[in-house]
């Protein structure tokens, strides 16, 4: 089993400013409904959605990051056998469904230390 990375972009979208309970939980559903037998199968080792706001470590010092039009909304960190089963569990996605933008998978680099 190797270990992918996949980091959803997101278009710019228009949110509530203060979304009801309702509207949270219509939003939050597909994912759990989603993630939930992942985690049991154990093939989902880490996922979370991203705050737009941040900073860039860059050599001259450290800046306000600033969000561009499609920019990373979360990530997802998976086991899979192969790029094709990784690729088949992001089309599952809540995500890739939603037509919200995009995915990128990355398999990552086993490394000792």
């Amino acid at each position: 089993m190797a270990t992918y990375l996949l980091l959803m972009y997101n278009k710019e979208m228009k949110m509530p400013k203060n979304p009801t309970k309702a509207q949270m939980e219509a939003g939050i559903k597909p994912w759990r409904d989603y993630l939930g037998p992942l985690a049991k199968r154990g093939v989902l080792a880490s996922s979370a959605p991203t705050h737009r706001e941040g900073k860039a470590i860059m050599s001259t010092g450290v800046k306000a990051y600033k969000p561009d039009k499609i920019d990373i909304a979360g990530y997802m960190l998976i086991k899979a056998k192969s790029m094709a089963d990784a690729l088949k569990i992001a089309k599952a996605s809540p995500h890739a469904k939603s037509k919200m933008g995009s995915t990128v998978i990355r398999e990552c680099v086993e490394m000792e230390m």
